[in-house]
């Protein structure tokens, strides 16, 4: 048993900040994702000794702002879940008043959250008030036990509904664990004090929503929720389906899993679809329900589907693509247990490891042939132990007496590709939030891909609450779209797939356009084998900027007026719409 603690740490003091701050400001573009690449300029930490706690051992954390949060990378020795069943405290004197707020390790707590309880409280003097962490945007990544993790706190909040939490640019904050030889950093009489950077950070660069390739396959996985009080599926509710109608037409995807659809039938899915996305030909689209709480719907064919675990929420389609395309898809729609039940998600994971192998294995449930690209997606709910992460993308089977031997399971024997989407309009890659509840927002929707045999083009997360208006009016869709909808946001991405080697003679093009040069400096150059009506032009963050109006097949168009960035071009053409991205230089 460790008796004492010996302290080993860097103490960043406020005179640091005039050598620093010139050359690596301390206001960074941190993306909250769980994957701390955007962390390597922090300069601003605190060190703790290894194994200065039993249970629970604080390593370091690092602080960083941007313009509209407070950011923390927590480190442990040890792998934990941090928002579920541990005493870790976050105290932070957000007045640099000693003499104010809860007294705790030389500092004044203004605010104080227990991360593993999922409750703060906002101390004034002798005055205790609760919190929820959505008075805070609080947020946490990942989802799943780790060694580190990722935390964003609003720095224009206002816990009680009135008073701003952050008066100043100069806090302290401090973490415990409250429970017997709990770890401390900074340890008993250190304190570590924290300066707001108000350089300007340049909001993210947002994600154009439209398909930019008609040669891309778009995939949308999407939990609609099921409204269990009211015993109604999304598709089936009234009042939240001209949101979902404005949601999935503007993403129009080619292939979705939609998630708890227990009470929904695959004709009134097909009807929606069909109503909102029409795919101009006769068929319109397919679907398919085989586990009774998952559809997918296809504007292609559904070749053969399989249950992946005869009791769980598991299926795999094939679907016959286009002639284009070298290969089919086998595309895995899932929607595994809920909150602490790890074992079953752990099963659920051996199943799904189980069944891709089988298929590339001659004989068994399924063979597929070679190369086939394959993608697990849907509200994988992984909120536990991170072996079920393990488990899907190293093949990593648990009960191999149940599920066989672990074993690679991509087609080249190599790991599978986790796609992380940042939303469209934020650096924030959570795809659940739930104001009402106890758990902040986390990423539970997944896609898990082949990348031997396919890549992505574009990837997001759609969130319409933080997109302005002027992004909002592009899409046609509402503030309130996605909040309304649903606790899930839809994932959506858009993969490259190996085209056919006779692609010349099967492609059959209704129209040829051409655009360039891209980058354009003075003119921009359009050539279409159609008539062109006229042509939009939107900045980057979606603002309108300029109509020409056009009625010929080419175009010059004179860039010179426009100021250097990435511009989204939008072309009438006969009787589509086509959107096109060009920088100016």
């Amino acid at each position: 048993m460790i008796t004492q603690k010996i302290v080993k740490r860097t103490i960043i003091l406020l005179s640091f900040i005039f050598i620093s701050v010139a050359s690596r400001p301390q206001a960074l573009p941190i993306y909250i994702d769980g994957t701390y690449d955007d962390w390597e300029n922090a300069i601003y930490f605190q060190e703790d000794e290894q194994l200065s706690g039993e249970e629970i051992d604080f390593l370091k954390f690092t602080v960083a702002n941007d313009n509209d949060f407070l950011f923390i990378k927590i480190d442990f020795s040890n792998e934990i879940d941090l928002t579920e069943n541990n005493e870790i405290y976050l105290d932070i004197d957000a007045d640099n008043d000693p003499a104010t707020g809860w007294q705790i390790n030389g500092i004044g707590s203004e605010m104080d959250w227990n991360f593993g309880q999922r409750f703060g409280y906002l101390n004034e003097g002798s005055s205790w008030e609760y919190i929820n962490f959505s008075d805070i945007q609080l947020r946490v990544l990942p989802t799943v036990t780790c060694t580190s993790f990722e935390i964003a706190i609003g720095r224009h909040v206002r816990p009680n509904g009135i008073d701003y939490l952050f008066t100043g640019d100069t806090i302290k904050l401090c973490f415990t664990n409250y429970v017997t030889n709990g770890d401390n950093i900074p340890n008993q009489g250190e304190l570590f004090t924290y300066i707001f950077d108000n350089t300007n950070v340049e909001p993210a660069v947002p994600i154009f929503i439209q398909k930019e390739d008609d040669d891309l396959l778009r995939l949308m996985a999407y939990n609609i929720r099921n409204d269990f009080e009211n015993n109604i599926g999304g598709l089936d509710d009234p009042q939240r389906l001209p949101g979902l109608a404005r949601i999935f037409t503007a993403i129009a995807p080619d292939i979705i899993t939609i998630n708890e659809c227990w009470n929904t039938t695959i004709s009134t899915a097909l009807n929606f679809l069909n109503t909102n996305l029409p795919t101009g030909n006769i068929e319109g689209w397919y679907a398919n329900k085989n586990d009774g709480a998952n559809i997918t719907a296809s504007r292609h064919p559904i070749i053969q589907s399989w249950l992946v675990h005869p009791e769980r929420r598991i299926t795999a389609c094939l679907i016959d693509l286009p002639d284009i395309f070298k290969q089919d898809i086998l595309v895995i729609s899932a929607h595994f247990s809920c909150c602490d039940n790890d074992i079953t998600r752990q099963m659920e994971a051996d199943a799904f490891v189980s069944f891709m192998l089988d298929a590339k294995t001659q004989g068994g449930n399924i063979d597929l042939p070679e190369n086939t690209p394959f993608i697990l997606m849907g509200d994988l709910n992984l909120v536990g132990l991170s072996q079920q992460l393990t488990t899907l993308l190293y093949g990593d089977i648990q009960d191999t007496l149940t599920f066989g031997p672990a074993a690679p399971i991509d087609w080249d024997n190599s790991d599978l590709e986790d796609l992380i989407s940042r939303q469209t309009d934020k650096r924030m890659a959570y795809t659940w939030r739930n104001d009402e509840g106890s758990y902040p927002p986390g990423r539970l929707d997944y896609m898990i891909f082949s990348n031997s045999v396919t890549d992505i083009e574009k990837a997001f997360t759609l969130q319409t609450e933080v997109m302005p208006q002027e992004r909002l009016d592009l899409y046609g869709l509402e503030e309130s779209d996605t909040r309304n909808s649903s606790d899930h946001f839809p994932k959506v991405a858009d993969f490259i797939l190996e085209k056919s080697s006779n692609i010349e003679t099967i492609h059959k093009q209704e129209f040829k356009l051409e655009i360039y040069p891209n980058p354009a400096t003075e003119c921009i150059y359009i050539k279409s084998d159609q008539q062109i009506i006229f042509i939009k032009i939107y900045n980057y963050s979606g603002r309108f900027i300029h109509t020409e109006k056009v009625n010929d097949k080419n175009f010059r168009m004179n860039s010179s007026h426009l100021e250097n960035g990435i511009y989204l071009l939008q072309l009438k053409i006969k009787d589509r719409t086509i959107f096109k991205r060009i920088i100016v230089e």
